[in-house]
């Protein structure tokens, strides 16, 4: 036999009954949201159905209240380091760096301090490192005679055969 639903709250906006869903079920309450699909298509009909409704089985209502009278936790640490934010701008100059050549230059010039780093590397560090230095190592390979055209281009320099 199924729990029988009851209302915790009504809200105004699909959006604000997203958010209390969401932190209920993280906290491992379930919810259902009736009518969300209705509210998501036809949101000037949210008042005339009730507004949006959250709601739990009654057993959990208690905990349910409980949880959202409780401030919510502070927001944590960054979530990238400083190292992480450098090795993930040397990537996308790197990827970048298919279109224009000197951004290959800018890449590399980025990734010169990793090398100096005294710390051990995440993961995330080590795949963007690794990412960037491919696709350098690519573009360099294959498009080797680019860099000679640009410079020719940019500073009018004669181009030697």
């Amino acid at each position: 036999m199924e729990e029988p639903l009851v209302t915790l709250a009504s809200f105004d906006w699909l959006w604000q009954a997203d958010l209390v869903q969401c932190r209920l079920e993280a906290s491992g309450i379930q919810t259902f949201v009736p009518d969300q699909y209705t509210n998501s298509l036809c949101w000037h009909y949210g008042k005339l159905l009730g507004g949006v409704r959250v709601q739990v089985c009654a057993e959990d209502l208690e905990d349910a209240r409980a949880i959202l009278d409780e401030e919510p936790l502070p927001a944590g640490e960054p979530i990238l380091t400083a190292h992480e934010k450098r090795t993930e701008r040397a990537r996308a100059a790197a990827a970048f760096g298919i279109l224009q050549e000197p951004l290959e230059l800018y890449a590399l010039w980025l990734l010169l301090p990793v090398f100096l780093w005294k710390e051990p590397m995440t993961a995330l560090e080590r795949r963007n490192i690794l990412s960037a230095l491919v696709v350098i190592g690519l573009l360099g390979t294959l498009f080797g005679l680019t860099l000679p055209i640009w410079l020719h281009g940019v500073f009018h320099l004669p181009i030697r055969r």
